[in-house]
């Protein structure tokens, strides 16, 4: 052994510390990771969602083939949501 037992066991203590730290912040990303997802399928489950979700596909498709600045000034909306009632 090199070093002083002290020494040793602060530097054990230290690095149990980090891996304790780094666990923890696993443990809390992958939590939100999961209410994240947890919230997606809740949403996307209640009427209405999968609608507004393939509108808004929809209106960034015909968006991108028209000139953006054209579709900006004209102010226009895709048909399907033109005739959509809020």
């Amino acid at each position: 052994m090199s070093g002083r037992p002290e020494e040793m066991n602060g530097l054990a203590s230290l690095n149990e510390f980090k891996l304790r730290k780094c666990h923890d912040a696993v443990t809390v990303q992958t939590r939100l990771e999961t209410e994240v997802v947890m919230h997606i399928v809740f949403f996307r489950e209640s009427a209405g969602l999968a609608d507004v979700i393939r509108i808004l596909h929809q209106q960034t498709d015909s968006q991108q083939a028209r000139d953006p600045d054209q579709a900006c000034s004209t102010g226009t909306l895709p048909t399907n949501m033109s005739s959509r009632h809020m």
